[in-house]
Formats: C-alpha cells, structure tokens, sequence
C-alpha cells in the first residue's frame, strides 16, 4: 500500500460551503440544492472511490474513517429533521410539530 496522502483539502471545502451559503438562496432553494447537489456528489464519488484508493493509498482508508464516516452521520442526522419539517409543512391545523389542535 501507498504512503497515504490526503484525499481532500479542507480549506477548499470551507470556500465551497462559505460560498453555497452566502449565495442568497432561501431556506426551501438551499435543502433543493443541498439535497440535489448531495446526491450527484455521492453518485460522483462512488464512482471514483476505486481510483481514490488507487491514487491515494492509506489515506483514502483514513479518509474513510474519518471524514466520510463523519459527513454520514451527518446525513442520518439530518434525516430526521427534514422527515419532521416534512410533517409539519403537511399538517393543516395549525399546530406545532409534535402537537395537535
């Protein structure tokens, strides 16, 4: 196996997210172009996972213990949140969430 080499730059990342979230989109346009945007990148990186490994060695492994495990909790998390705005934009008695009239 290869010397690992990091699989990403997080200063990058921060640009990406500071520039996503500085670009004027309300709350509903931001969760269609997260969850977009999250989508195509998963398909994207699925596809390019062998050849991460490839050129990236250990730290590919690294990556995936760290970063990648991190980022998928942070989608389950985020799961149940967006499952309860859900609710909430359906219901129609003008309860709060987890309440009834």
């Amino acid at each position: 196996m290869s010397i690992g080499r990091p699989v990403f730059d997080p200063a990058k990342v921060e640009a990406a997210v500071a520039a996503f979230r500085g670009s004027g989109l309300n709350a509903a346009e931001a969760l269609l172009a997260a969850v977009r945007l999250a989508s195509v990148s998963v398909s994207e990186f699925g596809a390019a996972a062998p050849a991460i490994r490839a050129g990236h060695g250990d730290g590919a492994e690294d990556f995936a213990r760290g970063e990648m495990n991190d980022a998928i909790c942070d989608l389950q998390d985020a799961i149940p949140v967006a499952v309860r705005a859900y609710n909430a934009l359906m219901r129609d008695d003008g309860a709060p969430p987890g309440e009834t009239a």
